[in-house]
């Protein structure tokens, strides 16, 4: 059945009224935020000593046999199976077809995917049953970032001013795993501040080199595995009055660029 966020509370309370879920869309990050979070909350009153194994679309697709023999593992305990599924590099269904069709009791499958068209196997089937519901992750809305930025501040006790919001936007784009990156490294360069209310120059500090040659240089050194040449570069900013947190910004940024790309690949 096609289901909404909202839906996410039922799941988790009462886990027995379906016995799956698929979580899909472009908003990567919710995606796994909530993956994890429902699969956290739903295994957090299971005795067994070893957790079910956690499947990816090649055993779907490839090696039914196996799913279903994680399926019909008989547990130790009287609590409910729970068994994460990641399909995020594909459409398609495999083996969940069959299974969705006669589903096993008291075992309950996340599946998480990725942006998922109208005509997916995959989400038609979800959608479909009564017994499994699909919830989609749009792209956030700018609305959606303010929030996101002003509750994880809040839960850390920290405020920011209208400005510095915006410009940490500018600087992350409507990306909260790359908002959550840059505001932890905010909230570490402020961790001795008394005052805990962000601030635009605070943002610049932190998240805007001066030494753009020299950073790269280190970035690329760093990357290509040449420790001498690192260290040199790295005792050359710190001389220059270089702040380590912008140097640990730049290099997140860095590798996290050569992570999309390759991902992209």
């Amino acid at each position: 059945m096609k289901g909404k966020i909202s839906d996410i509370n039922d799941l988790i309370t009462q886990p027995l009224k379906m016995f799956g879920a698929l979580l899909y869309g472009p908003n990567e990050y919710r995606v796994n935020k909530n993956f994890d979070e429902i699969y956290k909350q739903l295994n957090q009153n299971n005795n067994e000593i070893l957790e079910a194994q956690k499947l990816n679309s090649n055993i779907i697709l490839n090696q039914d046999d196996v799913f279903f023999n994680e399926i019909n593992t008989i547990m130790l305990s009287d609590g409910i199976k729970i068994i994460q599924i990641d399909m995020l590099d594909t459409d398609k269904a495999g083996c969940l077809e069959n299974y969705l069709e006669r589903p096993t009791e008291k075992t309950f499958i996340l599946v998480k995917s990725g942006k998922l068209g109208p005509r997916s196997k995959l989400r038609a089937l979800f959608e479909k049953s009564n017994n499994f519901i699909s919830i989609p992750f749009y792209e956030d809305t700018i609305k959606d970032t303010h929030g996101f930025i002003e509750n994880y501040l809040n839960i850390n006790n920290f405020s920011i001013s209208n400005d510095a919001k915006q410009k940490i936007i500018s600087f992350s784009g409507q990306n909260n795993k790359a908002l959550e990156s840059n505001l932890e490294l905010i909230m570490l360069y402020m961790f001795e501040e008394e005052e805990k209310k962000i601030s635009s120059d605070i943002v610049d500090k932190v998240l805007l080199s001066d030494k753009p040659v020299e950073i790269q240089n280190l970035c690329n050194s760093t990357a290509l595995g040449m420790i001498d040449d690192a260290l040199f570069c790295f005792n050359k900013l710190e001389s220059n009055g270089q702040q380590p947190i912008q140097v640990l910004n730049s290099l997140s940024n860095f590798f996290q660029r050569i992570h999309n790309t390759l991902i992209a690949m």
